[in-house]
């Protein structure tokens, strides 16, 4: 919108110029608070993402074996993001760990997994013989009763 345009309604020169700043105040100000609406949105989605991935953080350390399960059981507020508290997140984790009905969900000593397959080297014959002493021969000879034996 420009002067021309209230003038052709019959607006004076003065009284167009004060419209006109008066819409140009009131859109800057629509758009200054809209932007700092979004921005106020923005950094509270940050601040929630860094809550959740500090709290499964320390569910990992703490041994969980399902972290979203686990992650359920824990209080914490989400609008309260700039009074978020570790240490009453970690109380609550070693209640959890502590508590009969909960303990199930943390590796313990006790239930450690351990992996379990092919472990290379550990052929006893492999042990006992040295190839590197080996002579052509000999080698031959041992890879044949290998064979045999397989």
């Amino acid at each position: 919108m420009n002067i021309d345009i209230l003038n052709k309604f019959g607006i004076d020169e003065i009284k167009s110029k004060q419209l006109l700043q008066q819409i140009n105040n009131y859109i800057s100000n629509e758009v200054n608070k809209k932007v700092s609406e979004e921005k106020n949105k923005y950094n509270f989605e940050i601040m929630k993402l860094k809550q959740k991935s500090i709290i499964e953080n320390e569910l990992i350390l703490a041994g969980a074996k399902n972290v979203k399960a686990v992650f359920a059981l824990l209080n914490f507020e989400d609008d309260d993001y700039q009074n978020f508290n570790i240490d009453n997140i970690k109380e609550q984790i070693t209640k959890l760990k502590q508590n009969e009905n909960t303990k199930f969900l943390f590796f313990n000593k006790e239930n450690e997994f351990k992996l379990k397959g092919f472990a290379p080297f550990e052929n006893k014959t492999y042990k006992q013989n040295s190839f590197e002493n080996l002579g052509y021969e000999e080698l031959c000879n041992y890879y044949e009763q290998f064979n045999k034996n397989i």
